[in-house]
């Protein structure tokens, strides 16, 4: 059986959970491995199950995040998270735009931003898939980071790269790095690339090299002639 992963939240944020719900003010981090006098004092003595953290902006609901299990350990005053189902944050109109889902998820106590890692997909409601270790949520600037090696997927292409930025606000991608974009029967291989999602158009710098053996047949051909 692969190891159970933990993570673990602060007391205060434990308080305003248990009092009804968590808004804003949340703290995970990962729990040392205890010694065999303080396992006998960090032994569950609560287990929550499906709980959800929230986050507000003003009366707005910006994300939820749904987690499988929360259990209250005694002595260390910390709470530890067992896995996540999904988070999901909204738009203005109050609407899911993203769906997320990953094994592990970590947060700044009284921030608005977010952290999820191990096998991360993210769907949006524009269509865009990306899959990747690690996605950054910025609540204030409404965009998702994968700063790792990612795949993304839309309904017009598909591409690879290392390190993307997604602004919900504009519905575009960016990513500085080389980039390898697959659309229809084209390979093209560049840097900084630009994609705007709304209309599918996008723009690669640095292009070193374009594949489709029917289009070089066809420019050949086309050369050849007299």
């Amino acid at each position: 059986m692969a190891q159970r992963k933990r993570l673990m939240i602060g007391l205060g944020v434990l308080i305003l959970a248990l009092g009804g719900g968590l808004a804003a003010s949340w703290h995970f981090r990962r729990a040392a491995e205890p010694s065999p006098t303080e396992a006998q004092q960090t032994s569950p003595v609560v287990s929550i199950e499906r709980p959800v953290i929230k986050h507000t902006e003003g009366d707005r609901l910006a994300w939820q995040i749904r987690l499988k299990e929360i259990q209250i350990t005694q002595g260390t005053g910390l709470l530890s998270a067992e896995g996540i189902q999904e988070a999901l944050i909204y738009g203005e109109s109050g609407a899911p735009m993203v769906r997320v889902t990953a094994e592990k998820v970590t947060g700044t106590a009284g921030g608005s931003d977010f952290s999820v890692t191990g096998k991360v997909t993210v769907v949006s409601y524009q269509g865009v898939v990306l899959n990747t270790d690690t996605v950054q949520w910025r609540q204030s600037q409404g965009k998702i980071l994968a700063p790792g090696q990612v795949t993304a997927r839309s309904r017009e292409a598909m591409f690879s790269a290392r390190g993307l930025s997604y602004d919900l606000n504009s519905s575009s991608i960016s990513a500085p790095g080389t980039v390898s974009l697959y659309s229809g029967q084209n390979k093209i291989v560049g840097r900084s690339l630009s994609y705007d999602v709304g209309n599918g158009n996008f723009t690669v710098d640095s292009v070193q090299m374009i594949f489709n053996a029917e289009e070089a047949q066809r420019i050949l051909q086309e050369v050849r002639r007299p």
